[in-house]
């Protein structure tokens, strides 16, 4: 379970306690620039206030090339993240490759998965947010459901750092069409009242828990307060 810091956690991406008892803060964006590296800085000294342990900073970025800036010298503090360049990927064949387990019904595994999740990182003929949409109608058709769960999910939760406004509603039209989005909106159509749409995040909360999801993960995928989310947990 993710601590809680005093920084807005919302805008911190992802952090996981590790087998080795230190912590992976994990970051997605387009690009690194120093601003972003302050801000990371900030986000991890809060976070080591609060649990002191180890913190490791990973970006996962896809503009800039190798040559991206990781390092901030403050003086006395100095701060040092990892870079990890999805650029260098080849996404259009990443994208063939698992369009084709994805029709034969193969399985995915790890290392399937995690491709699908950063391909809209991955260097491309199509721009961020077009490869996010075909990510995620590729991600719907996996016929495992607490598979599929996982990966729109974290396709959803990934992509709010760089889609475009012009994509987010060709998104979530996407996503309605999956379990989990049928789940998160069907009360809301039906009754056609906000209650409806509460009803409906609720129940795609129960259903993430009970797939064994974290609450940072279920929180971004629903929208739903933390408070909330361990109400559900104890019931």
């Amino acid at each position: 379970e993710l601590p809680r810091i005093q920084v807005e956690e919302s805008r911190m991406d992802f952090v996981f306690l590790l087998e080795d008892d230190t912590y992976l803060h994990l970051e997605f964006q387009t690009e690194i620039r120093i601003a972003d590296l302050d801000r990371f800085l900030e986000y991890d000294v809060a976070l080591y206030k609060v649990k002191r342990k180890s913190i490791r900073t990973a970006i996962v970025y896809n503009q800039g090339g190798d040559e991206a800036v990781t390092q901030l010298d403050r003086g006395s503090v100095q701060y040092k993240a990892q870079a990890i360049c999805m650029g260098r990927f080849d996404g259009e064949r990443i994208y063939r490759e698992l369009q084709r387990k994805v029709k034969w019904q193969e399985r995915l595994d790890d290392l399937d998965q995690l491709n699908l999740i950063f391909l809209p990182l991955m260097r491309g003929n199509a721009t961020p947010s077009e490869r996010a949409i075909k990510a995620v109608e590729l991600a719907k058709q996996v016929q495992d459901e607490s598979q599929q769960t996982f990966l729109i999910g974290a396709l959803i939760a990934i992509s709010d750092k760089f889609i475009d406004k012009e994509y987010v509603n060709q998104l979530m039209e996407v996503m309605r069409m999956t379990r989990v989005g049928d789940l998160l909106y069907r009360e809301g159509e039906e009754k056609g009242i906000e209650k409806g749409i509460e009803k409906g995040k609720l129940e795609v909360a129960k259903k993430l828990l009970a797939e064994g999801m974290d609450i940072p993960f279920i929180k971004k995928i629903t929208g739903l307060s933390e408070q909330e989310i361990e109400t559900l947990r104890n019931e």
